[in-house]
């Protein structure tokens, strides 16, 4: 999608790519201190389902008031805001109450810098998609459209079924780990991480911005190194863990 009149967003592309790429590289040493990996030197901790909720909600509210600031009706506005909200609804005020989190607790400086980078990221693409772009109709894009279309819904699949297989190992209450062993659990340690990376692909391919292919980067960026450190953990508490089972992509990382 050209830029027009709104060349400046380049700049900012570039900046928050290369942040993305600090943190990518960062997540090598350091673990990021939630869920399996949580562990004690980071400060307050909170309950699980409010931090999620907290770090979450912002894409929600902070895209979706834009959207309707904007008052822009053009399809593939509609069709944008619509698709993100869908997910960070699903990510805000469901995930948080289906997940076993009850007696887990989170880092709250985990949460924060979660919460701010929610809001730089549905602003700068809320900005991009409602003001600084011109209107758009949906049909005009090609092939982007469907093929995009279809990439987040796949992805969207993935990543729901995949959390449905980890929420069904606790439903006799238990609150440990184990082995998952269903859909694509079967081939990759983290497949809702998966369907995570083809969702927002597919919502950059029919978007064409700058400002949501620099959050697929961040996505791509967060997650892979997140992926192998479950891999390699699941490897090191399991000695029956499948050798042949990938980190991310099935047959490939």
């Amino acid at each position: 999608m050209s830029l027009g009149n709104a060349s400046w967003i380049e700049p900012i592309f570039w900046i928050w790519v290369g942040i993305a790429a600090a943190i990518f590289a960062s997540l090598f040493f350091v673990d990021a201190p939630y869920g399996r990996h949580q562990r004690s030197g980071w400060g307050p901790e909170i309950p699980a389902r409010l931090g999620w909720v907290l770090m979450e909600c912002p894409s929600f509210f902070v895209l979706g008031g834009l959207f309707l600031l904007s008052n822009r009706t053009d399809s593939l506005s509609v069709l944008f805001g619509g698709l993100w909200c869908f997910h960070y609804f699903y990510r805000s005020f469901l995930y948080p109450f289906f997940a076993k989190m009850k007696g887990k607790t989170m880092p709250f400086s985990v949460a924060l810098m979660a919460i701010v980078f929610n809001l730089g990221n549905g602003g700068f693409n809320g900005m991009t998609q409602f003001f600084w772009l011109p209107p758009v109709d949906a049909s005009s894009i090609g092939w982007q459209l469907p093929i995009g279309a279809a990439l987040f819904i796949i992805g969207f699949c993935i990543h729901v079924h995949s959390d449905s297989v980890l929420w069904s190992l606790r439903r006799d209450g238990s609150t440990g780990y184990s082995i998952p062993q269903r859909g694509l659990h079967r081939w990759v340690a983290s497949p809702n991480y998966f369907g995570e990376l083809i969702q927002w692909l597919g919502l950059a391919i029919f978007a064409g911005h700058l400002a949501m292919w620099s959050f697929w980067i961040w996505t791509a960026a967060n997650l892979v190194p997140r992926a192998l450190t479950h891999r390699a953990w699941y490897a090191e508490k399991f000695d029956e863990y499948p050798k042949s089972r990938r980190a991310l992509i099935p047959f490939l990382l």
